[in-house]
């Protein structure tokens, strides 16, 4: 073998060496960034939905795709704060609305504590038959709550029940009075 040729297996050698450790290194980073052990595509999966919610600041729905219709409160001009207060899980059972903070609270919004809710308020929008979501507020609310009533739905500063598909796309967000909001979430609600 000449030793241009010697050099030659060498390098091939370590370039497959490299992408052998680069998936190893995948896989240990998916691992400790999502809490278990994926596979090569699931891997990649992970990292497109990462990117997408990255590039709309946490939202599982653009933010501006809502359109504050309901609940007498106008938060379009909200600025997100995802990276200091978020929230993940909506579900829907019956009449509640249930989710979970990941990190802050209502306190990042001005509240006194984790029992003042008069700082900052929640919303729900669900997706109509034109593909809009609309909704706005419909309660207010504090950090030590995870699940909200949807009874003010019913008649509450022009809400109505009447035109809401179901089930329904729908998605929740917390706005604090100082123009800051949380992320916002996705889930269905069948009733």
């Amino acid at each position: 073998m000449s030793y241009d040729k010697g050099i030659e297996n060498d390098v091939k050698k370590a370039e497959k060496a490299e992408k052998g450790w680069s998936s190893f290194w995948k896989k240990i980073l998916a691992f400790f960034k999502f809490g278990s052990s994926t596979t090569e595509t699931e891997t990649t999966e992970t990292t497109e939905t990462t990117e997408t919610t990255e590039t709309t600041g946490g939202d599982e729905v653009a933010y501006s795709d809502l359109n504050w219709s309901y609940g007498g409160f106008k938060g379009a001009s909200a600025v997100s704060i995802a990276d200091v207060v978020s929230i993940k899980n909506l579900t829907f059972k019956g009449n509640t609305l249930y989710y979970n903070w990941i990190q802050g609270g209502c306190e990042n919004f001005g509240a006194s504590g984790k029992h003042d809710a008069g700082k900052t308020i929640c919303a729900v929008f669900f997706k109509d038959d034109s593909g809009k979501y609309v909704g706005g507020k419909f309660d207010w609310i504090s950090t030590d709550r995870l699940s909200r009533g949807l009874e003010n739905l019913h008649d509450y500063s022009g809400w109505s029940l009447g035109w809401i598909p179901n089930p329904a796309d729908a998605v929740f967000v917390i706005v604090g009075t100082n123009g800051k909001r949380t992320n916002v979430i996705k889930g269905v609600w069948s009733r």
